[in-house]
């Protein structure tokens, strides 16, 4: 018989108990909770860490977060976990799955990569991905992005985006063939739509050759596929109400800008 005490255990002998201890702990990953901001300077070997920014403790009372640093930091799990949100002071790698359990990751102008090529990759509960800034006359470029190197994965990729006010403008992206290693971003502008990512010079209708902004959704989209050309995918967009066409069009159609880029 043992008896567990605070710091040790009692056999109801006088003889050493031959005894074999396995130790199991209760998840697959070495956790790291970070409760300030993410510095990293040097070289993070993740391993098979989980780096949490935020937790349940301090969800409502957390401060705004920042992942930052001069390295680029390669996470093998990052979670999001603060209603407060945390901003991308730099670029950064997931090789695994990025949690989004609560708030927003807002990319702010950084391009976050992520090597897994599952669908599962990204995961949420109650959190967001946010590639608008907070004011709408930030968004130039490069946008804040998410590369997702698919490969030849097939599958459906949700991209949970929201605007800056936090409405839901998910990005759905089914791979049907070819290789797939995507940029992701999507952002919104004013109602003149004047905001046009380089190199756009205008907005004019095909037909009309004048402005056609009243047409048109407040929103652009990124969709950059870097693995070259051949690939296919389905997509659906979707965008906020106070977003629609001033015009009143609801018949609305996607229209291409500009052809991929390998950037």
């Amino acid at each position: 018989t043992l008896t567990f005490g605070a710091n040790v255990f009692w056999t109801a002998s006088d003889f050493r108990p031959n005894l074999t201890f396995k130790y199991d702990r209760p998840f697959k990953r070495y956790e790291i909770e970070v409760r300030g901001a993410w510095g990293n300077n040097g070289v993070f070997n993740a391993g098979k860490s989980r780096v949490t920014m935020g937790n349940a403790a301090t969800l409502g009372v957390n401060s705004v977060q920042n992942l930052a640093g001069s390295s680029i930091t390669t996470f093998a799990d990052l979670r999001i976990y603060n209603n407060n949100h945390v901003y991308a002071q730099n670029d950064f790698i997931v090789n695994d799955t990025l949690q989004l359990t609560a708030g927003r990751l807002k990319l702010n102008n950084r391009l976050a990569t992520i090597d897994n090529p599952m669908p599962t990759a990204i995961t949420r509960i109650n959190g967001f991905l946010q590639s608008d800034q907070d004011v709408i006359a930030n968004n130039t470029g490069p946008y804040g992005r998410i590369k997702w190197n698919i490969s030849d994965t097939l599958g459906t990729y949700i991209l949970p985006f929201v605007n800056s006010g936090g409405i839901n403008v998910f990005m759905d992206y089914t791979t049907t063939a070819g290789t797939h290693n995507t940029i992701f971003a999507t952002h919104g502008t004013s109602p003149t739509n004047v905001s046009t990512p380089v190199p756009i010079t205008n907005i004019n209708g095909y037909f009309t050759g004048t402005n056609n902004s009243v047409n048109m959704v407040d929103r652009y989209y990124m969709i950059d596929n870097t693995a070259g050309a051949g690939a296919t995918a389905d997509i659906n967009f979707r965008y906020a109400n106070s977003e629609r066409a001033a015009g009143g069009n609801t018949a609305m159609t996607a229209q291409r800008w500009l052809a991929p880029s390998a950037g």
